[in-house]
């Protein structure tokens, strides 16, 4: 299952490389005209003067970068995906959900690396001490051209372990939250359904967006068929989270019978009166349909803090569902 999207990630990591590599490599170069004039104390304080400065200045941009990576890393959009994956569905339970967000949770953990305490401070204390025992080996040794160019190594060292210290600084933990708040989402606007289950039979669905052996969550759908054997009063509902980034929570109630269509529609005020909800109808012949969307509170795939809704706004929205489609539980 891929669950993350890399692409931009590796993005981040391929122009910090093109970025990186000449200024290290100019880094020596530089050392290198320092060490050619190295004679009295004037040259010998810039030598290490310039080693401190460019080592902790490019090590902190290192740091940061790597903090940088991170912050594009985001759940896989469906919706970004190219025209050779091939959408699918499967049925799912409410238990199956659970254990579906648990894989996820897993999967993640397996991309999981923490980042190492205090290594940014002993990555700049190394670059500082090098700097003073470089000068000392000169007095030494004399002038040598791979201890001219060692700072330069120094620092390319610390600049790859303060990335990749940067890059897990904020620890996959953080995804873990996300999953569970978007699980939580999904499981309650199941419990919505949850007192037409003894009446009829509530439908749901994980869809997925296939390619060889890969796939990707695209979305979770719920259908309800209510009189099915009854053309002229039957009721069918239809509910999507609405995860890839170009598709809103959606709630779509088609009726048959006009009584039932007026107060059903009547009832949907419970729903638009959280703010966060618009009504739009569409009226044929043979049918009348009402669609409740989620405009400014629906989950997407490509945006972290729409996946994070307070429990309480989540709940509330889903007990305004409820009550809208009481008016359509089967008597008996």
């Amino acid at each position: 299952m891929e669950i993350l999207d890399w692409s931009r990630v590796r993005f981040v990591h391929l122009t910090v490389l093109t970025f990186i590599t000449p200024a290290l490599l100019g880094y020596g170069g530089l050392l290198l005209v320092i060490c050619y004039y190295l004679e009295g104390l004037i040259e010998i304080g810039a030598f290490v003067v310039i080693q401190i400065i460019i080592g902790l200045t490019l090590s902190r941009l290192a740091f940061v970068m790597g903090t940088r990576a991170q912050e594009v890393l985001g759940f896989q959009d469906p919706s970004r995906l190219d025209p050779s994956w091939i959408p699918c569905e499967e049925p799912i339970t409410r238990g199956e959900i659970r254990r579906l967000f648990e894989k996820m949770q897993l999967a993640l953990g397996s991309d999981e690396k923490v980042a190492i305490d205090d290594l940014n401070d002993v990555s700049w204390f190394t670059i500082v001490v090098w700097a003073m025992v470089s000068i000392i080996l000169f007095g030494f040794i004399g002038q040598n051209i791979l201890l001219c160019i060692s700072p330069a190594f120094i620092l390319t060292v610390s600049c790859i372990a303060l990335y990749r210290n940067g890059y897990h600084s904020k620890l996959f933990s953080e995804l873990d939250d996300i999953l569970d708040h978007l699980e939580y989402l999904v499981i309650s606007r199941l419990d919505s359904f949850s007192e037409l289950l003894d009446k009829v039979k509530v439908n749901s669905y994980v869809c997925w967006m296939r390619k060889t052996d890969k796939q990707v969550l695209d979305d979770i759908v719920t259908r309800i068929v209510i009189k099915e054997n009854d053309p002229k009063n039957m009721v069918k509902i239809e509910h999507n989270i609405g995860l890839p980034s170009v598709v809103k929570e959606t709630l779509k109630i088609t009726i048959m019978n006009e009584s039932l269509y007026n107060t059903i529609l009547g009832n949907t005020q419970v729903l638009v009166n959280t703010r966060n909800w618009v009504l739009s109808e569409n009226d044929t012949k043979e049918e009348k349909i009402i669609i409740l969307i989620n405009t400014e509170n629906s989950p997407d795939w490509g945006d972290f803090e729409s996946l994070i809704s307070s429990p309480s706004q989540i709940q509330y929205e889903s007990n305004a569902i409820r009550e809208l489609l009481e008016p359509l539980i089967p008597d008996g």
